[in-house]
């Protein structure tokens, strides 16, 4: 057996075993999927940092507003932007929407600045780009009865999906969410993406790493190693834009692995033992397992594929090209070996496990935007999950960083 072969089936039964304890984990406490009722109101500050949104904060602004809870204050900083983003904010003031101002120094920068200006007992990180459902915030604070809880995070939705890399985030958006309440339920969710909302007490002491590249994860980290708990309000709903061509994906995506390698390596390899239970036995191992995995399968199907082509035209060419043979010549027998292959068993059998997982993550979201694009996730976009990792490893080993 060829070290290919090894690798493509340990790659699949870690793969089954994974998806296999997930779907054993959401069945085992199914009956908690549901959200929590709130009881009290702390006071919530809602702060939005923006740097050149004036296409969407407007709308940000709103659904802010929107929001039916009793107290909450909205506290937009501008980071230097160089359109008319302050301009349209200060259109809010007269609706109590607070406005700072800085030079540009980052998302995670103005998240610093702008904690000193909250009042509230939580603090909501909202990006600019993201909007809020009327009930959103009620269902994230209801989590916060826990003591031992220092942040929620909501689900995250694709708002208005209309190019086919859109409609893949979907999918993609769905079954992340859907995981995330399964890691709660291990006590190991560790990223705190898009509108996280935190104790205040937390925040103010522990602000965010204005050198990392990905800011939600380094403090979803840190807020776990701290041993405190992050929960996931699964049936609140946050829309946030996503990128909407294979350019701005990659460029996204690239720079979350390089953060989340970066971060694992560097600042918090330590987590990596007993003393985290099941995040650092199993969640972080899997993450980083799953990184070498995809960079491994996208290797070896397109060293394979290459490999095929090649070695097809020059067989065709030492029998003239002829046509007739390689369509007609003992077929039967090489499909039948093809379905028996051990190897498409794995596949399809993992092709059934993603595609239940799949399918509960629909209706438990409630996403209703899926029909065939399952398919098209597993052929064609999960190609690219391998892609992304390849390059932030390459990023790393030649000492550089992604830009935003």
């Amino acid at each position: 057996m060829s070290f290919g072969s090894i690798g493509i089936y340990l790659a699949s039964y870690f793969s089954l075993f994974v998806g296999t304890f997930f779907l054993y984990t959401f069945f085992e406490n199914r009956a908690k999927m549901k959200g929590l009722k709130i009881k009290k109101f702390p006071k919530i500050s809602i702060l939005i940092p923006a740097y050149n949104a004036e296409k969407f904060i407007k709308k940000t602004i709103e659904c802010a507003l929107n929001c039916d809870y009793p107290e909450k204050e909205i506290i937009v900083i501008d980071d230097g932007s160089t359109d008319r983003t302050y301009q349209i904010v200060k259109k809010f003031k007269n609706k109590g929407v607070k406005i700072f101002k800085k030079e540009n120094g980052g998302k995670a920068s103005a998240l610093n600045f702008g904690i000193d200006k909250c009042n509230g007992k939580l603090i909501m990180t909202l990006d600019a780009d993201s909007f809020l459902e009327k009930d959103t915030i009620r269902k994230m604070v209801a989590y916060f009865k826990d003591r031992n809880v220092m942040s929620v995070v909501p689900t995250l939705k694709v708002y208005n999906p209309k190019t086919i890399i859109e409609r893949m985030q979907v999918i993609e958006y769905t079954v992340t969410s859907f995981i995330r309440k399964i890691f709660t339920f291990m006590h190991g969710l560790n990223v705190n993406p898009c509108a996280p909302i935190y104790r205040a007490e937390f925040l103010k002491k522990n602000k965010f790493d204005e050198d990392n590249l990905t800011e939600d994860l380094e403090m979803g980290l840190r807020v776990q190693s701290k041993h405190y708990d992050i929960q996931h309000a699964i049936d609140a709903n946050v829309y946030t834009i996503v990128p909407n061509n294979l350019k701005s994906l990659m460029k996204q995506r690239v720079r979350w692995n390089y953060g989340t390698i970066w971060n694992l390596k560097n600042k918090y390899g330590f987590m990596f033992s007993l003393k985290y239970g099941d995040l650092g036995l199993f969640i972080l191992p899997t993450t980083l397992i799953f990184f070498g995995l995809a960079v491994f399968l996208l290797i070896y199907y397109v060293g394979t594929l290459l490999w095929n082509v090649i070695y097809n035209i020059y067989f065709l060419s030492l029998i003239g090209f002829d046509m007739k043979y390689t369509l007609f010549g003992g077929g039967t027998t090489q499909i039948m070996n093809y379905l028996i292959d051990m190897k498409m068993f794995l596949f399809l059998t993992l092709f059934v496990v993603g595609g239940t997982i799949c399918l509960l993550a629909k209706r438990t979201l409630n996403e209703k935007r899926f029909r065939f694009s399952y398919f098209i996730y597993i052929s064609l976009y999960s190609i690219f999950l391998g892609i992304f990792p390849l390059i932030a490893i390459l990023y790393m080993i030649f000492r550089k960083k992604p830009k935003w």
